[in-house]
């Protein structure tokens, strides 16, 4: 997965110039209902990370977050065949932030971006009860500095099984056990929903 990151950052100071030509130069109605979608991808991710919504793959979590970003990057650099034209440099400067960010993330950063997808790769995961899942990582204690298991609890849809919401979070400080043990230890099992109740 780290070679996906470093494609997509590496490449968004490039491809999003690119498709934002491209995309000028197709017909209106075209370019409105690409647009479009892409203000609707950029407001679906951000939306259901605000509100604590994801998916129980974490690949495919990383995917709509890399597309939510180059689409980002693109109607940024579109902005600028915005009119005034104060309004187009003013929206269109916010491009240059993915596109910066994501070279420095690639070049410089290029540790860092491994250590974070190292951390989301290696989140432990697990299936407490049935549209009930755990997962557990390791995070900075924000008081003692200590590291320290961040468990959280999601509830799977009984429609489309791959869709988690309706996260609960709780901070372990023990983490001499093993992550398995973390999430009973959060959430014993009496203390849990049962699914075929109310939610």
């Amino acid at each position: 997965m780290f070679w996906l990151f470093f494609c997509v950052l590496l490449a968004t100071p490039l491809a999003s110039p690119v498709a934002a030509w491209w995309l000028s130069r197709q017909a209106p109605l075209v370019q409105r209902r690409t647009l479009a979608l892409l203000a609707a991808s950029v407001v679906v991710v951000v939306g259901a990370l605000a509100l604590g919504l994801s998916t129980a793959s974490v690949a495919l979590n990383a995917l709509l977050w890399l597309v939510a970003w180059l689409a980002f990057a693109v109607l940024g650099m579109s902005a600028y065949r915005l009119r005034p034209r104060a309004l187009a440099y003013l929206l269109g400067s916010v491009a240059a932030v993915p596109g910066i960010a994501g070279l420095l993330f690639a070049t410089v950063g290029v540790m860092g971006l491994m250590g974070a997808v190292a951390e989301i790769t290696g989140r432990h995961a697990e299936q407490l009860a049935p549209r009930l899942r755990c997962y557990v990582d390791v995070v900075e204690d924000r008081d003692t500095s200590e590291p320290a298991y961040e468990v959280t609890l999601k509830r799977q849809s009984p429609v489309l099984p791959w869709f988690e919401y309706s996260p609960r979070t709780l901070r372990l400080d023990d983490v001499d056990i093993e992550a398995t043990q973390a999430c009973r230890r959060a959430f014993p099992p009496s203390t849990i929903q049962p699914t075929g109740a109310s939610q």
